[in-house]
């Protein structure tokens, strides 16, 4: 018999964001320093690059996350551009290192914008990868 599996994440729209960045969930966005320079970032977001242009994976990127986060019970949202990358990384997350609290904003800042929510410009973190 197959076994089906169900997301293991829940994907969000722009009113949940709002809702949840009311509460102080911790927010990353996982685009590249160029994305956050020429779109500007959610006030208050952790800027951890996950992908580079080519897919490859940002080596510290744990070690990064783990300042946001104690571990993998509790809640995050992680936003890329569009939805895709971070849904990515939100299912890898969640079936290969047991994060069970993973909002993934389902169609990226892209949309965000485009509701005009509010963006301030990045500040790119001192321990910018790719920067």
């Amino acid at each position: 018999m197959l076994e089906v599996k169900g997301k293991k994440f829940s994907d969000i729209s722009n009113d949940e964001l709002k809702a949840k960045l009311a509460t102080g969930i911790p927010v990353v966005d996982i685009r590249r320093p160029d994305e956050w320079k020429a779109t500007g970032v959610l006030a208050g977001s952790h800027l951890i690059t996950f992908f580079d242009k080519k897919g490859q994976v940002n080596p510290a990127f744990g070690d990064e996350l783990q300042k946001v986060i104690a571990g993998p019970g509790e809640e995050i949202i992680f936003i890329c551009q569009s939805g895709n990358r971070s849904s990515v990384l939100s299912q890898h997350l969640s079936e290969k290192a047991g994060f069970t609290q993973i909002a993934n904003v389902q169609n990226g800042i892209a949309s965000w914008i485009e509701a005009e929510g509010a963006v301030e410009p990045a500040n790119l973190p001192d321990n910018c990868w790719l920067c």
